[in-house]
Protein backbone atom coordinates (compact mmCIF):
# COMPACT_ATOMS: atom_id res chain seq x y z
CA UNK A 1 0.00 0.00 0.00
CA UNK A 2 1.26 3.55 -0.84
CA UNK A 3 0.33 6.88 -0.46
CA UNK A 4 0.58 9.42 -2.96
CA UNK A 5 0.22 13.41 -2.51
CA UNK A 6 -2.72 14.90 -4.72
CA UNK A 7 -2.53 18.48 -5.73
CA UNK A 8 -2.99 20.35 -2.92
CA UNK A 9 -6.02 22.75 -2.83
CA UNK A 10 -5.50 26.55 -2.42
CA UNK A 11 -4.63 27.40 0.87
CA UNK A 12 -4.35 23.14 1.92
CA UNK A 13 -2.08 20.40 2.52
CA UNK A 14 -2.46 17.85 0.15
CA UNK A 15 -4.56 14.97 0.69
CA UNK A 16 -3.12 11.76 0.47
CA UNK A 17 -4.53 8.76 -1.84
CA UNK A 18 -4.47 5.53 -1.26
CA UNK A 19 -3.34 2.72 -3.33
CA UNK A 20 -4.67 -0.60 -2.25
CA UNK A 21 -3.30 -2.33 -5.58
CA UNK A 22 -0.72 -5.10 -6.15
CA UNK A 23 1.82 -4.05 -7.79
CA UNK A 24 3.51 -7.03 -9.64
CA UNK A 25 6.00 -8.12 -12.16
CA UNK A 26 5.81 -6.53 -16.06
CA UNK A 27 3.82 -4.05 -13.78
CA UNK A 28 0.53 -6.30 -13.37
CA UNK A 29 -2.09 -4.85 -11.23
CA UNK A 30 -4.76 -6.02 -8.98
CA UNK A 31 -7.16 -5.38 -6.39
CA UNK A 32 -8.20 -9.04 -6.17
CA UNK A 33 -6.75 -12.03 -3.57
CA UNK A 34 -7.43 -15.30 -3.51
CA UNK A 35 -7.35 -16.38 -0.12
CA UNK A 36 -6.58 -20.07 1.34
CA UNK A 37 -6.57 -21.66 4.36
CA UNK A 38 -5.90 -25.39 5.41
CA UNK A 39 -7.54 -27.45 8.09
CA UNK A 40 -5.78 -30.22 9.28
CA UNK A 41 -7.58 -33.08 11.04
CA UNK A 42 -7.29 -36.59 12.65
CA UNK A 43 -9.35 -39.02 13.66
CA UNK A 44 -11.09 -39.72 10.26
CA UNK A 45 -12.03 -43.33 10.09
CA UNK A 46 -13.79 -42.72 6.51
CA UNK A 47 -13.61 -39.69 4.26
CA UNK A 48 -16.38 -40.52 2.06
CA UNK A 49 -18.90 -38.58 4.23
CA UNK A 50 -16.60 -36.00 4.76
CA UNK A 51 -16.35 -35.45 1.04
CA UNK A 52 -19.99 -35.91 0.74
CA UNK A 53 -20.44 -32.86 2.89
CA UNK A 54 -18.20 -30.79 1.00
CA UNK A 55 -20.00 -31.60 -2.02
CA UNK A 56 -23.31 -29.96 -1.07
CA UNK A 57 -21.97 -27.23 0.80
CA UNK A 58 -20.95 -26.38 -2.44
CA UNK A 59 -18.05 -24.38 -0.72
CA UNK A 60 -14.61 -24.00 -2.75
CA UNK A 61 -12.38 -26.82 -1.06
CA UNK A 62 -10.56 -29.34 -1.70
CA UNK A 63 -9.70 -32.52 0.57
CA UNK A 64 -6.86 -34.31 1.05
CA UNK A 65 -5.91 -37.37 3.22
CA UNK A 66 -2.65 -37.02 5.42
CA UNK A 67 0.25 -39.12 3.89
CA UNK A 68 1.82 -39.09 7.51
CA UNK A 69 -1.36 -40.15 9.72
CA UNK A 70 -3.77 -42.94 8.27
CA UNK A 71 -6.88 -41.30 9.92
CA UNK A 72 -5.74 -37.59 9.07
CA UNK A 73 -7.26 -35.37 6.54
CA UNK A 74 -6.50 -31.60 5.37
CA UNK A 75 -9.46 -29.48 4.10
CA UNK A 76 -8.56 -26.14 1.93
CA UNK A 77 -11.17 -23.98 1.66
CA UNK A 78 -10.47 -20.77 -0.97
CA UNK A 79 -12.25 -17.45 -1.30
CA UNK A 80 -11.88 -13.56 -2.77
CA UNK A 81 -13.64 -12.99 0.56
CA UNK A 82 -11.43 -13.32 3.80
CA UNK A 83 -14.47 -13.23 6.21
CA UNK A 84 -15.74 -16.53 4.47
CA UNK A 85 -13.05 -18.24 6.93
CA UNK A 86 -14.88 -17.25 10.34
CA UNK A 87 -18.54 -17.62 8.32
CA UNK A 88 -19.02 -20.31 5.96
CA UNK A 89 -16.34 -22.48 5.97
CA UNK A 90 -15.62 -22.53 10.07
CA UNK A 91 -19.71 -23.34 9.94
CA UNK A 92 -19.34 -26.16 7.62
CA UNK A 93 -16.23 -27.81 9.60
CA UNK A 94 -18.24 -27.35 12.93
CA UNK A 95 -21.30 -29.74 11.48
CA UNK A 96 -21.76 -32.77 10.49
CA UNK A 97 -19.35 -35.68 10.06
CA UNK A 98 -16.77 -32.81 10.64
CA UNK A 99 -17.68 -33.07 14.34
CA UNK A 100 -16.15 -36.22 14.93
CA UNK A 101 -12.69 -34.93 13.81
CA UNK A 102 -9.31 -33.76 16.19
CA UNK A 103 -8.08 -30.37 14.82
CA UNK A 104 -4.78 -30.27 14.33
CA UNK A 105 -3.76 -26.60 14.79
CA UNK A 106 -0.09 -27.18 14.34
CA UNK A 107 -1.01 -27.42 10.88
CA UNK A 108 -3.20 -24.54 9.95
CA UNK A 109 -1.99 -22.61 7.41
CA UNK A 110 -3.25 -19.12 6.06
CA UNK A 111 -2.25 -17.50 2.70
CA UNK A 112 -3.26 -15.03 0.03
CA UNK A 113 -2.07 -15.13 -3.62
CA UNK A 114 0.03 -12.11 -4.56
CA UNK A 115 0.26 -10.31 -8.32
CA UNK A 116 3.90 -10.81 -8.53
CA UNK A 117 2.92 -14.28 -9.37
CA UNK A 118 5.20 -16.16 -6.07
CA UNK A 119 2.61 -17.18 -3.72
Amino acid sequence: MSAHPESAPAGGAAEPRVDVQEHGANRQTSERRLYMQLQAFTGCGDAKPLLRALEASRLEAVLYRDVSDPRGVGILGMSEDPTFFVNGFREALTAGPFLGLVPRPDLTMFGRTYASGFE
